[in-house]
């Protein structure tokens, strides 16, 4: 069809007024192109006319729907958020356990460890200590030759 000016499907449904509707019947009376769809046109209507009234369904159910639900443990396991928390439940509950199953120290343990850090804290003390020690007794040698010689230095006639 060639005839882009021409509201076939107006016509067809009744929808034109009169003089737009005798306006396209002359010109399919001349247009063998506008015929041909005008009869296709009606074919189709009379095809869709012979289909009987259905109401439209809610919803369609596949039988294929309940194959692709996921199974117990497969809607568990792709939940992150709910096997997060199962992880972290499982967590908690093993240091629980680690901390109420494991022994503590004994008391001969907890002497020697405390004897250990002792001997450490001195033997560092120890080694930190002499090298101030010795800076500290050179500054009072120091400050006090410099007090006799001012002291000698006042008394001078």
């Amino acid at each position: 069809m060639n005839c882009p000016q021409q509201d076939l499907k107006g016509y067809l449904l009744g929808e034109l007024a009169e003089a737009e509707r005798r306006q396209v019947a002359d010109h399919l009376s001349g247009c063998s192109g506008c015929s041909e769809e005008m009869a296709r046109l009606r074919l189709t209507t009379a095809a869709l006319g012979q289909l009987h009234e259905q109401e439209i369904p809610c919803r369609i159910a596949f039988v294929s729907d309940r194959i692709f639900e996921p199974k117990g443990w497969n809607r568990l396991w792709n939940s992150a958020p709910r096997l997060g928390f199962a992880s972290a439940v499982i967590l908690a509950a093993a240091i629980l356990v680690h901390a109420l199953v494991r022994p503590g120290p004994t008391a001969a343990e907890v002497a020697a460890m405390e004897a250990r850090i002792q001997r450490e804290v001195a033997s560092r003390v120890q080694a930190d200590l002499i090298p101030v020690m010795e800076e500290i007794q050179y500054l009072q040698k120091r400050a006090a030759v410099s007090y006799r010689n001012s002291l000698y230095l006042e008394n001078r006639p």
